[in-house]
């Protein structure tokens, strides 16, 4: 296909007429008919060329997509009937890509009118072909959506039925186990008559024994209550006396800390004192020691004088 770009126009349109028939082919496997290329290469041989390639593409787009009932019986598309495989829409791809190849070869063959009005035919079965596919996936988008839109529904019912069915089941639970307890508290109440019954025979002999069992226990509580009333007080005696050494030994750190601290500020007085005094004596030593040195420059000095 190059070499016949770069050699010969004759050639391209031998070419593209190659290449057409390969096209022809796959549109025919795509649309499911061979008469529906011829029909349409028919009836694109009746657009008018007089305005150029512009007016004639414009015409075969207004023609597919504008007004579809004034094209003509022929030329007017069932769309929303088509179903590509994976293969099919890879290949259709493939066949949209030859689009620009098709524009160059309308640039170099301006002048050849047969040439010219393949490339539309071309063209306008490229785009009768996109508008199929396009409402093909207007019409599975549609489709989807109104599936989806019914699953939602029949959750939302299932969600409903489901709440309706849990308040229901919730209702007969609470009756059930109201029932139950109903049932539990009979029979209770007719255990504990019965057992009121027995029992109302056999007090008379079990009561002196529980009287005295509990007098017995109500002695052994009284031990044990003055017992523990006495280690409480000889735990307070005790916890007194704690407090008190506690308290005795805080005073005399306390009096303690103070007597340092005096002695503490004694001592930083008499440091300080000292300090002053050793100041004191530093200065007079300087003084001294510049008096003799000027004792000793004097008497050089005298010495030299009196050599």
């Amino acid at each position: 296909m190059e070499e016949c770009e770069t050699e010969d126009p004759n050639c391209l349109s031998s070419c593209d007429g190659i290449e057409k028939d390969d096209t022809q082919e796959w549109c025919s496997d795509i649309l499911g008919d061979d008469s529906y290329v011829e029909e349409t290469l028919s009836n694109s041989d009746n657009l008018e060329v007089e305005s150029g390639v512009e007016s004639a593409t414009g015409d075969v787009a207004e023609a597919d997509f504008l007004e579809p009932e004034f094209a003509g019986d022929e030329l007017y598309l069932q769309l929303g009937d088509l179903d590509l495989t994976t293969e099919q829409a890879q290949e259709t791809l493939k066949y949209f890509t030859l689009a620009s190849d098709r524009t160059n070869q309308m640039s170099k063959t301006y002048n050849d009118l047969d040439a010219i009005l393949q490339l539309l035919q071309e063209k306008e079965k490229d785009l009768e072909l996109a508008a199929r596919i396009g409402q093909s996936l207007l019409e599975r988008n549609k489709q989807l959506l109104a599936k989806t839109q019914a699953f939602e529904n029949l959750v939302s019912e299932c969600d409903e039925k489901e709440t309706q069915l849990q308040h229901e089941v919730s209702m007969k639970t609470e009756l059930l186990q109201k029932f139950i307890k109903d049932q539990e508290m009979d029979e209770f109440y007719q255990l504990s008559h019965r057992s009121d019954e027995d029992s109302r025979s056999t007090d008379s002999s079990c009561r002196d024994d529980s009287i005295n069992s509990l007098q017995q226990k109500c002695q052994a509580l009284e031990q044990q209550n003055t017992h523990l009333i006495l280690e409480a007080l000889q735990l307070k005696e005790e916890t007194a006396t704690v407090e008190m050494k506690e308290q005795q030994l805080v005073l005399d750190c306390v009096k303690q800390l103070v007597e340092a601290k005096d002695q503490i500020s004694d001592l930083t007085d008499e440091i300080s004192q000292k300090a002053e005094d050793n100041i004191r004596q530093q200065e007079e030593i300087t003084h001294l020691i510049t008096t003799v040195v000027d004792l000793q420059k004097r008497h050089k000095q005298v010495s030299d004088e009196c050599l």
